[in-house]
């Protein structure tokens, strides 16, 4: 925000002092003066809302008490002496008129005067501050709620604005760039009775504050980085406290905490699947003290209502749980008790991805009776329906349940455990894909700066909702392994494409293209499905919520999809699913009046009013009677027939007057504002039937809230039909993403085989080819284990991930980059490729590789495929060579589809009887000088791996590259003589 010369100067100096009654900043002064609502006339008179203004410290429009009204910085404080001071008058003229010269040049020689000390300040130079100051009544309730909650930033609701104080303040200056008045930021230095210690250098806690309406974006912003937030909010209205509290301050309570993993914001703001974080999983934690530790999880998404949970026994190296991180992909995790290896894991994951990492005790109690606690919740929460899915779950499973729920607590979400029909386990029946596979095949995010764009779910999120990409997501993540589910799915997605992406005109056609053109503009209603069921949906939001969903139901009401079902069985479910329950939807949105609901108008929310809101509107009807009596005394008073009461700023019932005219008036009106020509008056009789309508208003608003609470209540019964539209709604968004991808030029439609292996022509890698033009295909045919090789550059490792790609494509249900595809069900993707340390665990890049690589000899079946990458290459030739050989022979003894990459000499790497039993593959080179890649796999292996000419390519000087292959020649004919003599022997001892 551009900072002016006033703005600036406002810092040392007091606010200019009131001009006659006629001038306009009259009404200012009164009001920073005597707290009051009162406004100058704006120059657009319909816009009263408060400006986000950084630099306005004390433009509070709280209008409580006098206490409350004290939370305004002190204008007076110099900054320099940290002291009050009695600066003059910084202008003494009326608005548009200059001053004169010498008084203008006096002011900017103090100003430049005072910047100068405050710019070369020293805080060690300030002066003690030995007058004991006392925090006010907003201020204290405050320091309470910190003492109790040091660990969150606070934001203390003062009438229309939020303040934050201390290091609080501080912290969102820093992150956000919020307006800092500087102060007090410790606790320390102030006593438990309020009062500032001796010693401190301010009387005044830091300060900075923003309008109520920008709460969401602060929020969010903060804890987007990692920190916890808390709202402190007032719990009385200021017309009602006048009335039934006048002593006391304002009440004031911490209503809520949120954090990475528990924040929703507001589901209408998004409705593009582009650019939104897709996953918001709080994950629990716990691991076992036994020597073969059993670790447990708890991932719940509060947007989504979705809880993963899941008990194993893990590694060494936790490769079991860090594929359950990349795939779930945590933005917070709890610690319930974990070791101090997999705490390293935990903390450098939430270090890479900006994630949130904290401790949690499990509860004695929790832990030695679960069952009596998870009964006690249940009960506790009025749905004892529920409790007994819960209660067949594993012992530990239910601890994290109680102990995430008391972690929930704080943020009113912990009813997210009372839907038991989002339940699931981590494993099923999908695919298995190991930590390093999701890693170096790309699904998530790309290995260069670990953003999604090169990424395989960044190719295939066509999705047109947000709550679609979420949906796309899990099925990356989790391929099918069941050849019926899968060819239902590709049958669908081949549906779509023939359907929109031809000429073909049908009522398939029809139906697929208004539910295309209803996803276009919706909202993420997954996410304001769980507001609803939390209760944090406005009347706005639940009104659009419900219209949405009517709008979908509407084109598909019962009996539409009839046909659709033996078409195709995937798309008539899901059309069938969306309008089963427009009933109860057009029930629900009778009682809403459309106009009020879209201007979140609590007063005429309703089109027939409840028998509580309609004695409550007679109250206040009468109030605006008695006020259209007094204006008839004005009337005849002022003698003006026509008179009006006037409204300026959001104050009503004014009596306007002309300035000519007010010395005729009595001494007890009171001025409220003015301008130049007329004056605004109120007179005691006034005053009181205003504030008796307020209140009556504020009651009436009360009723009000009470029935809309009812209301949204009722519509969160039907959450789980409202959900299976969601979910029917998602689905289709991904088949309609992944058609749009299948109906590219160049993709074909697998054929899933028992036998034969995999068989691609015109193989090309799905990410690649979107990054680069050119990019050159492959025929590929592999029916056991193949032993890749080839020069560096030359494409061996892109061609293998090629090939497993289109295999996870093809189980997914999505065609595949080729002109044909024949590809065998596989159970698993097993991924042992690039080379990275863990530092952290104190393991070197060859105790990781050969650490994933015992993962993969564990868990590879005869339906695997395998990728290895140079296995060996980190120790000794002779060891390195040794480890490959014996890695090589266990998945040729296996029969696994294998995909070996190696710069080993065969010779030394396959005996005699494996040899029979591989296919030997390599990326080819012309033989030129310099060599030209060209990328292309032929049978056969590699002569040279022509690692002279990547030096050449990386710059490494030519007299280094000239000794190297001098010395290459040599070592060549060294390693010739004795593979001839071991042949020689060989044939020896055969004869």
């Amino acid at each position: 925000m551009k900072r002016t010369k006033q703005a600036t100067l406002s810092r040392f100096f007091k606010k200019p002092k009131t001009e006659p009654e006629s001038d306009p900043t009259d009404a200012v002064v009164d009001k920073e003066k005597n707290g009051s609502n009162s406004e100058i006339e704006p120059t657009d008179a319909k816009s009263p809302e408060p400006v986000d203004n950084e630099l306005s410290q004390g433009s509070s429009t709280d209008a409580t008490t006098k206490d409350d009204m004290d939370t305004e910085p002190d204008q007076s404080i110099d900054p320099v002496q940290g002291h009050k001071t009695r600066p003059k008058a910084l202008t003494s003229f009326k608005r548009g008129k200059p001053i004169n010269a010498e008084h203008d040049t006096g002011l900017k020689q103090k100003f430049r005067t005072k910047l100068e000390l405050v710019r070369n300040r020293n805080e060690d130079d300030l002066p003690v501050i030995t007058k004991k100051t006392k925090l006010n009544a907003t201020e204290l309730q405050w320091y309470e709620i910190k003492k109790q909650h040091r660990d969150t930033l606070l934001f203390v609701q003062v009438g229309y604005k939020y303040h934050v104080y201390g290091d609080d303040a501080e912290i969102a200056h820093a992150q956000t760039r919020l307006f800092l008045s500087p102060g007090i930021t410790s606790l320390e230095d102030i006593g438990s009775d309020g009062v500032v210690q001796p010693g401190s250098k301010y009387i005044k806690l830091a300060y900075s504050s923003f309008p109520v309406h920008r709460i969401d974006f602060y929020t969010k912003q903060l804890v987007e980085k990692g920190f916890k937030v808390g709202h402190v909010q007032q719990m009385e209205v200021a017309a009602l406290k006048n009335v039934e509290n006048k002593k006391g301050p304002m009440i004031r309570e911490l209503t809520n905490t949120f954090t990475k993993g528990t924040y929703l914001g507001s589901g209408t703001a998004e409705n593009s699947a582009s650019g939104v974080q897709y996953s918001s999983y709080l994950m629990a934690l716990h691991e076992s003290k036994e020597d073969k530790p059993t670790v447990t999880l708890l991932a719940t998404d509060v947007s989504t209502g979705d809880v993963i949970w899941d008990s194993f026994q893990d590694d060494y190296v936790k490769a079991e749980l860090e594929i359950r991180l990349l795939t779930l992909a945590p933005c917070e995790i709890l610690n319930c008790g974990v070791s101090s290896s997999t705490l390293k894991m935990c903390q450098k994951y939430m270090h890479r991805n900006k994630g949130r990492l904290a401790e949690m005790n499990i509860l004695e109690e929790e832990e030695e009776d679960p069952n009596a606690q998870v009964a006690l919740f249940f009960e506790g929460k009025g749905n004892t329906d529920t409790c007994s899915a819960v209660l067949q779950l594993p012992a530990m499973v239910k601890t994290l349940i109680l102990t995430t729920s008391r972690y929930l607590t704080h943020c009113k979400l912990d009813s997210l455990f009372l839907l038991t029909n989002n339940f699931t386990r981590y494993t099923g029946s999908y695919m298995r894909l190991s930590a390093n596979t999701v890693a170096s095949l790309e699904l998530f995010a790309n290995t260069t700066d670990y953003s999604v764009k090169g990424s395989l779910f960044w190719v295939l999120n066509k999705c047109l909702t947000v709550f679609g990409s979420r949906e796309l997501k899990k099925w990356v993540s989790r391929p099918m392994t069941d050849r019926t589910a899968i060819l239902q799915r590709l049958g669908a997605v081949e549906t779509i494409i023939k359907s929109v992406f031809s000429a073909e005109t049908s009522e398939m056609t029809t139906s697929i293209n208004k539910l295309v053109k209803l996803l276009k503009p919706i909202p993420d209603l997954s996410k304001m499905l769980m507001r609803l069921h939390y209760g944090q949906l406005n009347r706005k939001e639940t009104y659009l919520l419900l219209r949405e969903l009517l709008f979908v139901a509407q084109e598909f009401k019962p009996g539409c999809a009839d046909n659709f079902i033996d078409t195709d069985p995937v798309l008539g479910g899901i059309f069938k699913s969306l309008g089963i329950h427009v009933g109860d939807i057009e029930k629900l949105l009778e009682e809403i009046n459309p106009d009020a609901a879209r201007q979140d108008d609590a007063l005429t929310f309703f089109v027939s009013d409840p028998p509580s809101i309609v004695d409550r509107k007679k109250d206040l009807k009468g109030v605006e009677a008695e006020l259209q009596e007094e204006l008839l005394v004005f009337r005849a008073e002022l003698n003006r027939p026509k008179l009006q009461y006037s409204s300026v700023a959001g104050i009503d019932y004014l009596i306007e007057v002309a300035n000519k005219d007010t010395k005729k008036l009595p001494l007890e009106w009171t001025k409220m504002s003015g301008t130049k020509s007329v004056s605004r008056f109120r007179t005691p009789a006034l005053n009181a039937l205003v504030k008796k309508h307020e209140y009556c208003v504020e009651k009436l608003k009360a009723v009000c809230d009470v029935e809309f609470n009812t209301f949204r209540s009722r519509c969160a019964t039907h959450y789980e039909s409202f959900r299976s539209m969601v979910v029917a709604m998602s689905q289709f968004d991904c088949l309609y993403a992944l058609a749009q991808v299948s109906g590219q030029s160049g993709w074909v439609k697998a054929e899933y085989v028992d036998e034969g292996g995999i068989d691609l022509k015109d193989s090309r890698h799905v990410i690649t080819e979107k990054l680069m033009t050119n990019y050159i295909s492959n025929d590929i045919k592999i029916t056991c284990p193949t032993v890749v090789t080839g020069p560096n550059m030359g494409g061996k490792s892109s061609l293998v991930r090629q090939i497993a790609l289109s295999v996870l494509l093809a189980h997914i249900g999505c065609y595949v980059p080729a002109s044909k595809a024949q590809i065998p069900i596989t159970d698993s993707i097993l991924c042992r490729m690039g080379a990275q340390d863990n530092i952290m665990s104190g393991q070197s890049t060859f105790m990781v590789e050969l650490c994933e690589c015992a993962e993969i000899l564990r868990n590879a079946t005869s339906k695997s495929l395998v990728l290895l990458d140079e296995i060996g290459r980190g120790t000794t030739t002779t060891d390195g060579i040794a480890i490959a050989h014996s890695v090589l022979k266990h998945f040729v003894e296996l029969g696994a589809l294998t995909l070996f990459i190696t710069h080993y000499p065969l010779g030394q790497l396959l005996d005699s009887e494996d040899s029979n039993k591989c296919d030997l593959v390599h990326m080819d080179i012309t033989n030129t000088n310099p060599p030209i890649f060209t990328y292309k796999m032929k049978p056969g292996s590699a002569t040279d791996s022509y690692g002279l000419n990547v030096a050449r390519l990386a710059g490494i000087p030519q007299v280094i590259i000239n000794r190297a292959e001098e010395m290459g020649k040599e070592m060549k004919h060294e390693v010739l003589y004795q593979e001839g003599v071991r042949m020689l022997t060989e044939i020896r001892q055969v004869m």
